[in-house]
Parts: C-alpha cells; structure tokens; sequence
C-alpha cells in the first residue's frame, strides 16, 4: 500500500496543479455588484478593451504549472528513477505552488493598468489601483486556484515524507 501511496501522492498534487493553474482563465474578479467579472488571464496577460496591461498576476499561473512540473519529478523520484533529484522535487513543487497559491489570491494588488486607463484616472496609476480594490471582490476563480495550489502544495510535503522513507 505504501508503494501506491508514494505514486499517486504526487500524481494528486499534479492534477490539483494543473488544475489551479488552468483557474486563470476563470473570474478572478468580481465587481461588488456582481454584474461584470474580469477573468485571471485578462488581469495577467492584459486586455486592451478593460484597461488593463500585462501584470505580475502571471507569476500565479506560471508558479502553479512550474509546482506541477516538480511534482512529475517527484512521481519518478518515487519510483526510484531520479535518485536524490528526486527526493527533494517535492519541496520545490510544494513552494512553487504555496508562493502560486498566495498570488491567485492577490488579483487587485497585482493588476496593472495600460497607459490610456491611467489617463483616465488622472495619470496616477496608484488612483487606478485603488478604484479596482474598491470595486472589486476576489472571483471564484481565483479562489478555486489558491485552494487548489496550497492543496498540492500539502500532497508535495507529504509526498516528500514518504520518498525520504524509501
């Protein structure tokens, strides 16, 4: 049973991975009126039409993909493939996916305004960011990516546990 364990631990926090970083491209925010929700992926790689420019917000989804990477190193270091490359993926993955979980949460903080949008807000990019707090909620998107991020990053350390038995 242990031997099971050792594989399908990490395969969890793959699929977990994968699946929080695919939650760019679901709302990850939401005017506090509920009407308009502006998708992760608009926020990280900018959407000319809202306003926004390129912004950190990526740094989520290329965390979480990178974790997930790790985490199939640590399947093959599991099965004994990789040696001691092996026994220490799962902690990398398990920080990549904490620090991708804590920037899915942070869609306001992270967005970025294009030059145009900045115009609108008096040419301060500060004005911007605050009326973007103001007006906005974490989407579910976004939350749905963070849990499962932090989800894989616990199925990493627990998978580290079980290759340094082996």
């Amino acid at each position: 049973m242990k031997k099971y364990l050792k594989v399908i631990i990490p395969v969890i926090a793959v699929v977990f991975g994968l699946i929080a970083a695919f939650m760019i491209f679901a709302p990850a925010s939401v005017t506090k009126i509920g009407d308009i929700s502006t998708k992760g992926s608009d926020i990280a790689f900018g959407n000319e039409k809202l306003g926004l420019a390129a912004s950190a917000y990526i740094l989520a989804f290329l965390l979480t993909l990178l974790g997930a990477a790790f985490a199939v190193v640590a399947i093959f270091g599991a099965m004994g493939k990789l040696g001691k490359v092996g026994k220490i993926a799962p902690i990398i993955a398990a920080v990549l996916f904490i620090v991708g979980g804590i920037f899915f949460f942070l869609p306001s903080e992270l967005v970025t305004a294009t030059d145009q949008a900045i115009l609108l807000y008096g040419g301060k990019a500060d004005v911007f960011r605050d009326a973007m707090k103001k007006a906005n909620d974490i989407g579910a998107g976004a939350i749905v990516g963070g849990v499962f991020a932090i989800i894989s990053a616990i199925a990493s350390v627990v998978s580290f546990f079980f290759a340094k038995k082996a």
